[in-house]
């Protein structure tokens, strides 16, 4: 796939999120090329933030909550797909799980294809503001405030068109009681982690 015809649709989809959903399912894409897709665009991001841990001026330790030092160890790349890659899908399926509880009709596979084109052009907007911190670095509080709100408006209308909705009522509450549950869930998880772990030291 030509490059010249990605970038008028990740313009597209900034502008008029579902009319670009609408221009990316109408390529037309085999869906093993979805998962080709997903890996590519994962591996870009590990590969970027791997990058940003070479640049940025990271402290050598982090202070625990006890009081003590310990040396800040980052994930490698491998790790840092891993996430990425673990994150998007469960963020896929959460979404996809209440929008067809809502009535949605699209497939797991498409909605992972547009969370995958979310991320892509994240990483595309990523790269065009980072001029912007470094000569303004006081602009980035208002900046990522900016990019989150556009975020969610395409996620939004992505997720619209995915799961056939006529408007992004819907999206937007599925998005609301998913976003909820991840942290519901996560709470619990990190919760039983500490307490086995105090079991464990006790």
């Amino acid at each position: 796939m030509a490059l010249r015809q990605l970038l008028p649709l990740a313009g597209l989809s900034v502008r008029d999120p579902r009319a670009g959903m609408r221009g990316v399912l109408d390529l037309g894409l085999p869906v093993q090329h979805y998962w080709t897709a997903f890996l590519a665009v994962i591996t870009l991001a590990a590969i970027l933030v791997q990058g940003f841990f070479l640049l940025a001026p990271l402290p050598e330790t982090v202070t625990a909550p006890d009081g003590t030092e310990a040396p800040l160890v980052l994930p490698n790349g491998l790790q840092t797909a891993a996430f990425v890659g673990g994150g998007l899908l469960l963020a896929a399926a959460v979404i996809h799980g209440l929008s067809r509880a809502a009535g949605g009709t699209g497939r797991f596979a498409e909605q992972t294809l547009a969370l995958t084109w979310l991320q892509a052009i994240q990483i595309g907007l990523g790269l065009v503001a980072l001029p912007v911190l470094v000569l303004l670095p006081g602009l980035a509080p208002l900046l990522e405030v900016a990019v989150f709100a556009l975020v969610l408006w395409m996620l939004a209308g992505f997720t619209a068109v995915v799961q056939d909705f006529p408007s992004v009522g819907k999206v937007v509450v599925a998005l609301v009681v998913g976003f909820f549950g991840l942290v519901l869930i996560l709470s619990i998880l990190l919760t039983a982690l500490g307490l086995a772990a105090g079991g464990a030291v006790s």
